[in-house]
């Protein structure tokens, strides 16, 4: 990623289809630093000692992977950082870049179908 990239987007998801709890960035304004207290639910969430998954999208990944799905089309029970991330986006109040350049699961390397080379591998099921 050069400059002229990082310098385009508030913040930049890993994936395509929500935001990436293990790595994402996030350009230091006062807004970044503080939006995710949007979230209706942020109190509960940083108060409770029960996981929502908050950072990504309330476990809701097989349903946005595998139906296309936006976040705003998918039951959870929390207002996740993907749901604050993309209405702000969509109100044009930041720029937000969701691309898949993680790889997760068991694959060994770190291309995809061998042409696309992943920033990171993700090592979350084993």
């Amino acid at each position: 990623m050069t400059y002229e990239f990082l310098a385009q987007y508030d913040f930049t998801s890993l994936r395509h289809d929500y935001t990436t709890g293990c790595f994402a960035l996030y350009k230091n304004t006062p807004l970044m630093r503080v939006i995710f207290k949007r979230s209706k639910d942020f109190v509960e969430v940083f108060s409770s000692q029960k996981h929502y998954c908050f950072d990504e999208c309330n476990f809701a990944w097989d349903e946005l992977t595998h139906t296309g799905k936006s976040i705003f089309e998918v039951k959870t029970a929390i207002e996740s950082f993907t749901h604050v991330i993309k209405m702000a986006e969509t109100k044009k109040e930041i720029t937000a870049h969701f691309d898949f350049i993680l790889l997760e699961g068991l694959i060994g390397k770190i291309f995809f179908k061998n042409t696309y080379e992943g920033i990171l591998y993700h090592m979350f099921c084993v």
